[in-house]
């Protein structure tokens, strides 16, 4: 569904507002008093009508104006409306609130004659009642064109922050903004309109954003490229597939080749530089391989955003790693296999087995790390129950209790840098 989202403040002392032929940067023009009207003609000659139309405005702004929209999109239904303005702008003579009866026999008289569903809302201009309205008049994934042209200049900004919240609250997107200026001209003498592009991306990917720096997460920031850059876009899609199921290593073919491609972007938006920039950043930091030492680093940074069931799976993967490359258990595994000693045991398991075991072996080292007087063989049997507690989802293969340091954010972070100090115990 999409919604024009738009206000209605006074207009001038006669309560009316003066005749504009608006030119849009599209070179799509409209004449009428209301810009909510040319905003509407505007989404319909761009294929994208609006679906409903909400109009916010105080008790005492002039409603009598909606009349304008009428006169403009909808001549064949003027008398009717302006019997009903007529009936309005009396009732509100002297700065008197509108009824909000007259508000519903808008609705129901022209709904049909504009093609869309019509919403008045009265409020008080603050921003509480302008989310409280939005929210309850937005339906959850709505697509928002905001008009800001008229009403007080607070009205809108309100609104734009309520957009912004309802993002995540009601999966609300603000599409477009648009503005009429009716004191800036076209060499023409038309009145200049603007869709506010810059503005309505900047609301539009500032989820992404946050996913790009609160997780690392560079598949949402992908959608801002796919119009111009749509190699980059599909590059940072497969990198964000692979790094989410920990393939880290075939995610470093795209990861390097979104981050060659991001490096060299160019553009006349400053915004989209910017989010270029932070993405190769990100890109950057990702950009680690495989490898021990690359599991390690990954597990830290999934422990600062408690990620713990990544951070677990990788600090014992870490783990794993690296005692194989010091022991060159690779090597060991192969012959083993070769030789026929443990049965109908894959690689795999024998690499797997003597891994376990030659970890085993350095918590028995003079000064290997322990936690809280806990010595280090139990906190790695605890490492271990844990990562299986967590990719075993509920436990029930496991057939064990929930390790207690799973309890707490305490515990599980006291047991991941454990882990850390016994990755660097084991270089020693």
């Amino acid at each position: 569904m999409t919604t024009l989202l738009s206000f209605l403040g006074i207009g001038k002392a006669n309560r009316g507002y003066e005749s504009a032929r608006y030119c849009f940067d599209c070179g799509f023009e409209c004449e009428t008093k209301l810009f909510a009207a040319a905003a509407m003609q505007r989404m319909r000659q761009h294929g994208r009508p609006a679906t409903r139309c909400i109009i916010i405005g105080t008790p005492t702004s002039g409603w009598d104006n909606l009349y304008e929209c009428i006169a403009t999109l909808a001549p064949s239904a003027v008398q009717r409306a302006e019997s009903w303005a007529l009936g309005v702008m009396h009732e509100m003579a002297g700065n008197q609130p509108v009824l909000a009866t007259r508000l519903r026999e808008f609705e129901a008289e022209f709904s049909a004659d504009l093609g869309v569903e019509l919403c008045l809302v009265t409020v008080d201009n603050n921003g509480d009642e302008i989310f409280a309205a939005l929210n309850h008049y937005l339906s959850p994934g709505s697509c928002v064109v905001a008009d800001v042209t008229h009403a007080f200049r607070t009205m809108p900004l309100n609104a734009v922050l309520a957009l912004g919240a309802l993002r995540w609250l009601k999966n609300i997107e603000l599409v477009d903004i648009l503005y009429g200026s009716y004191d800036t001209t076209t060499p023409t003498g038309a009145q200049r309109a603007h869709s506010l592009t810059t503005a309505s991306r900047l609301a539009r990917f500032t989820p992404a954003l946050a996913q790009l720096a609160l997780v690392d997460d560079v598949g949402h920031i992908a959608g801002l490229f796919e119009s111009v850059a749509p190699q980059i876009a599909n590059r940072l899609h497969d990198t964000q597939r692979l790094e989410s199921l920990m393939q880290y290593g075939k995610s470093r073919q795209p990861m390097a080749q979104a981050l060659g491609q991001l490096r060299t972007f160019t553009s006349t938006a400053p915004f989209d530089v910017a989010c270029a920039k932070a993405t190769a950043d990100v890109l950057a930091d990702l950009e680690q391989g495989g490898g021990a030492a690359a599991h390690l680093s990954r597990a830290k940074t999934a422990l600062g955003h408690k990620d713990y069931m990544r951070a677990l799976a990788l600090a014992n993967e870490a783990l794993l790693l690296r005692i194989i490359d010091i022991k060159g258990l690779r090597v060991n595994a192969s012959a083993a296999l070769a030789m026929g000693h443990n049965g109908n045991s894959s690689e795999y398991q024998i690499l797997n087995g003597m891994a376990r075991l030659g970890l085993e072996e350095q918590c028995r080292r003079t000064g290997a790390p322990m936690s809280d007087r806990v010595p280090a063989i139990h906190m790695l049997y605890t490492l271990g129950d844990a990562r299986n507690s967590v990719m075993h989802a509920g436990s029930g293969v496991v057939l064990k209790d929930l390790p207690r340091a799973l309890e707490s954010e305490e515990g599980i972070t006291n047991l991941l840098k454990w882990s850390f100090r016994f990755y660097d115990f084991l270089a020693s």
